[in-house]
């Protein structure tokens, strides 16, 4: 009666437990475990789906290509992590070729020119040019 089931639960060497046990969910040191499924690009066993896994179930539900024209997005994600978005691979893996090596480098530098400072403190740059410096001027010059 002792050991009646095998512990189905994947390490991340992707190796099945194997202990016996009494329940089927698994051993006493897995079975509240969450479940981890072997991912479809790479095998490993994960928890969380890839945004390759997303661009698909993005195709599954019949959604067309985004259409951008650069590795920026405005969805909650990228805005919130400024971290490519399922949107972008979409983009890249079914249209245009967005991620080259160049637009690879400038999103590279983008961390490393601030590190995670860049997470702390974002916000929204105004800059003057010098003609809407002259109009306030003549604005002032003539009040």
């Amino acid at each position: 009666m002792i050991g009646e089931y095998t512990c189905p639960f994947y390490h991340n060497s992707g190796k099945v437990c194997g202990k016996t046990c009494m329940r089927p969910e698994g051993c006493s040191y897995h079975w509240k475990a969450k479940i981890r499924t072997p991912c479809i690009e790479c095998g490993k066993p994960t928890g969380s789906t890839s945004e390759a896994c997303a661009v698909m179930d993005r195709i599954e539900k019949g959604k067309c290509v985004p259409e951008l024209t650069s590795i920026k997005c405005y969805c909650l994600f990228y805005n919130r992590y400024l971290l490519l978005c399922k949107h972008i691979f979409h983009e890249y893996m079914y249209g245009s070729l967005l991620l080259t090596k160049n637009t690879w480098r400038k999103f590279q530098e983008l961390f490393e020119e601030s590190g995670f400072e860049i997470y702390e403190k974002r916000e929204l740059v105004f800059v003057e040019t010098p003609a809407q410096i002259e109009e306030e001027k003549l604005k002032k010059k003539n009040k």
